[in-house]
């Protein structure tokens, strides 16, 4: 039998045209400005990152950054200030881009900003508290500085940065002119919102109640599951002006009924698109609000902002979302839950926001409670912290399967006790390990091959190395065809 080897010819060629593509991307020069003691960067030139540049640039950094202990909330993001100044010997530097990174999530930006008439750009970022470091990333013109920080116990960043020669933050392709070059403008005709945020990085976050506050529940943690996504809109200064949420019921693990709301700061237009589980739309609409106070997720209908009230008819509950005991028993058929998609439109851009998915509640329309986050109401003591130290509800960055009913989160988790009782300290990515034996305490709806889940929680930020992998999986066919075709030549 004839052995055509123009196949594996063609397999070579295509492995190594991807190969030399994934790797053959011009990199910038750049500027790494080294943490010193005392709070003082070290001078260095610029350089591709082995060759000094003819032009004699340096900077310095005078760091400022504030750290300390927080207050142990259950939480699994964290929230840091952003208080960044960029200087050069003619006084401040204004258009300077501040873009501040996280390698742990595949490089994506957790902030953008451009520098205003004083050289600084102010604002927030949150990240999950499993990332250790982030890359703060400074850019003037051709320019390109940056500089690690890190995450250890840290509020606030806080750089003043200080080129030691005269810079120019003169932009040469900029179509909306709202200071950030087009090729950084994810919105590059719009010049109301320049950068996306996405939250988090890998996709999706599940939240997880348990509805009997202020009775202590059973922590299994599936009384009502929420997928989110959640996607910021900034400014060029770094705030935020539109927000989006998709959210996906994924379970109901209760008797009592429930609404979906989400409290916001600030006033302006809501668009909410329902679908139900077979993804025909159920309601769309849009308002003009006063207050983004209270925004429910699953309205009916535009009459309820008419009189709009907790527990009423004109909102969607948990028993229509998710019907009966809904996606918690073991082996049971999986029910598609409603979906919702809301975006908000700031009248003004929105003043300081809390972590995403931010402050999202249910109301129990059965005890006519409202169950938020942990850490939501200032006090000496947290409401939403149970007798036994347990939250009645918890938010993870991550696809997470929620536990059987009746089983507790331990039993599905077993980092879960180890990381709330070192108060934070160790085991934070406990949502994301599980044993065989402890999986069989769950609801397996997340699951994914290594590939699938490394596209989820990078995305193609990470495009060499995953090219790298296309590539050894390409040569590994070819050398299957060629043993195959060969043996079938021989024979």
């Amino acid at each position: 039998m004839r052995f055509d080897r123009k196949w594996p010819v063609a397999i070579a060629l295509l492995a190594a045209i991807i190969l030399l593509a994934s790797c053959s991307k011009k990199k910038k020069p750049f500027l790494f400005l080294p943490l010193a003691e005392g709070g003082s960067g070290t001078s260095l030139p610029i350089g591709d990152g082995s060759t000094p540049a003819s032009e004699d640039q340096s900077a310095n950094a005078e760091i400022a950054d504030q750290t300390g202990e927080t207050d142990f909330n259950f939480q699994t993001t964290q929230e840091i200030t952003v208080d960044v100044t960029i200087t050069d010997p003619n006084g401040p530097v204004d258009g300077a881009i501040v873009n501040i990174t996280d390698p742990d999530q595949g490089g994506i930006s957790v902030f953008q900003g451009v520098t205003d008439e004083n050289g600084n750009v102010s604002g927030q970022l949150t990240i999950p508290t499993t990332s250790d470091e982030l890359e703060l990333v400074v850019q003037v013109g051709e320019t390109v500085a940056t500089q690690p920080i890190s995450t250890d116990n840290l509020i606030g960043i806080d750089r003043d940065i200080e080129f030691t020669q005269p810079t120019d933050a003169t932009q040469i392709a900029d179509a909306d002119a709202d200071g950030v070059p087009d090729g950084l403008d994810y919105y590059p005709q719009d010049a109301t919102r320049s950068s996306r945020l996405i939250y988090p990085a890998g996709g999706v976050s599940v939240v997880a109640f348990e509805d009997l506050y202020p009775t202590a529940g059973d922590a299994d943690f599936n009384d009502f599951v929420v997928q989110v996504k959640n996607e910021e809109d900034r400014d060029a200064k770094g705030q935020v002006v539109r927000l989006r949420g998709e959210y996906r019921v994924l379970a109901r693990g209760a008797g009592y009924k429930h609404n979906l709301f989400l409290n916001l700061p600030g006033h302006g237009v809501a668009h909410i698109v329902v679908r139900d589980g077979a993804g025909q739309v159920v309601a769309d609409l849009t308002r003009s609000l006063s207050s983004f106070e209270a925004l429910p997720v699953f309205p009916k209908s535009i009459d309820y902002f008419a009189n709009p009230a907790m527990g009423s008819a004109a909102l969607f509950d948990s028993s229509v979302l998710c019907p009966g005991m809904c996606n918690v028993s073991e082996g049971s058929q999986y029910v598609k839950g409603y979906t919702a998609e809301v975006e908000v439109i700031f009248e003004e851009p929105a003043p300081t926001l809390s972590a995403a998915p931010y402050d999202l509640f249910i109301y129990v329309l059965n005890t006519q409670k409202q169950i938020h986050f942990p850490g939501m109401v200032a006090g000496a003591t947290d409401p939403y912290i149970d007798a036994n130290g347990f939250p009645w509800a918890l938010k993870m960055p991550a696809e997470w399967n929620w536990p059987l009913e009746k089983k507790h989160i331990e039993s599905g988790y077993p980092q879960f006790k180890s990381w709330y009782e070192s108060r934070g300290a160790t085991n934070r990515d406990w949502y994301l390990q599980t044993t065989p034996e402890s999986s069989d305490n769950l609801y397996r709806y997340f699951s994914r091959s290594p590939i699938a889940a490394y596209v989820l929680q990078y995305g193609l930020s990470h495009q060499s190395l995953l090219w790298a992998f296309v590539s050894v999986m390409l040569t590994g066919l070819i050398v299957l065809l060629f043993l195959k075709g060969r043996s079938e030549f021989e024979a």
